[in-house]
């Protein structure tokens, strides 16, 4: 049993790398987009970089051309994927060539299915979805709870706010601009920026882009952690007990090309796992156990299952 698991960069890939090491089968590669974090990620792992979509006709061009080469060199028996975009040829694909495409969709999506979600709905052989609501929606979804555990340890921290932008290709200027103002009504604490692609340059520490590893010793490090609402991003600084806050990329500002993280923010805080980042704050360090968002194995199980039976 040959498997390709298939996402975009980020937190796409933070979902997908949550089952992977779990999924039984010979042998596995990866294909994604290639940024610090999915280089850092998969270092000792079979990887293809393929061209990001982007939503851009030209790249998407590309993207189709080498998904179409990489499948037919390694002929993969079945496609898991997280999404987004980036992966939809991959599946197309797959489905030309009579294997089978399990779909996870992300946790980001709380309220309605993403355009990849919708688009390979009827392709997948299954369909998972993370928030219970979108079950009633979509008839042959599969809820099992999410794919993300937190593995909760108790973390050595230092009077420091780590804030990140993630890997988006879109600027957000406006979040580094508020963490600065708050950095000035917060002076107890050291501050670390990764900023991306962003115009507006802290006067402190920073750096555009950081590997998963020192990313993740970051989140270690940190009582609180300032961020878009990328759920890779999220879960990531929860399950290293950070104080998280957070601020939702918007697409009327050109951050983003959907507001997806409203729903993400909204569906965090509403369970008091995450804080709104708001102007004049004074920032504070909570310990406490996260409720109501545990992660689950039934999911893993779930495809272990299908896969054995088609051995």
């Amino acid at each position: 049993m040959k498997i390709c698991y298939c996402s975009s960069a980020g937190g796409h890939l933070s979902e997908l790398n949550e089952i992977a090491p779990f999924i039984n089968c010979s042998y596995s590669y990866y294909v994604t987009v290639e940024k610090e974090d999915s280089r850092s990620i998969l270092v000792k792992k079979q990887t293809y970089f393929l061209e990001d979509t982007e939503r851009s006709i030209k790249k998407s061009i590309i993207n189709i051309y080498q998904s179409y080469r990489v499948f037919m060199k390694e002929k993969p028996d079945v496609v898991i994927t997280t999404g987004a975009g980036f992966a939809l040829a991959t599946c197309i694909f797959a489905k030309m060539f009579g294997k089978k495409v399990i779909v996870i969709e992300s946790l980001a999506r709380v309220q309605k299915l993403s355009l990849f979600g919708k688009l390979v709905y009827h392709l997948s052989d299954l369909f998972f979805v993370q928030w219970l609501g979108l079950v009633k929606k979509f008839k042959k979804a599969i809820y099992l709870g999410t794919i993300f555990s937190h593995r909760r340890k108790v973390y050595r921290k230092k009077k420091q706010v780590f804030v990140t932008v993630g890997v988006s290709h879109f600027p957000f200027d406006r979040m580094i601009r508020l963490a600065k103002y708050i950095q000035k009504n917060n002076p107890e604490y050291r501050f670390i920026y990764q900023i991306g692609h962003a115009n507006e340059i802290p006067s402190c520490k920073y750096e555009r882009f950081i590997n998963h590893n020192r990313i993740c010793k970051l989140y270690e490090q940190s009582e609180i952690v300032i961020c878009h609402a990328g759920v890779g991003s999220i879960i990531n600084a929860l399950r290293r007990n950070c104080t998280v806050y957070l601020m939702p990329r918007r697409r009327k500002y050109l951050e983003n090309s959907d507001d997806h993280q409203l729903e993400i923010v909204n569906a965090f805080c509403r369970r008091k796992l995450t804080y709104r980042l708001k102007p004049g704050i004074k920032l504070k360090s909570f310990d406490r156990k996260v409720r109501g968002h545990e992660g689950s194995n039934k999911i893993i199980t779930k495809i272990n299952g299908y896969l054995s039976r088609l051995t």
